[in-house]
């Protein structure tokens, strides 16, 4: 088993996704999140609503588009251009 040392400064969600990943998986690595603001994820919140990921495992445009409501009309045309899957993959 290796053990390796890395850090992230600027926790962003996909950071913080990795480091639970990482512990879900059972890594023997010591995991650390340093957050200087107050509350953790506070900017997420603040930019999207919860909704700032648009790859998703839905690969239908229009149901798709649904899950946005603050933005479902300028995206539809877009996920009918470039499909999640073309994100993801």
């Amino acid at each position: 088993c290796r053990h390796e040392k890395c850090s992230s400064c600027r926790w962003r969600s996909c950071r913080l996704f990795c480091a639970i990943s990482l512990a879900e998986l059972g890594s023997e690595n010591k995991i650390i999140i340093l957050e200087a603001g107050k509350k953790t994820l506070r900017k997420v919140k603040v930019s999207g609503g919860g909704r700032c990921n648009i790859t998703h495992d839905c690969f239908d445009p229009k149901l798709l588009s649904t899950r946005y409501p603050q933005g479902q009309k300028e995206l539809i045309g877009r996920f009918f251009k470039w499909k999640p899957k073309d994100m993801i993959h």
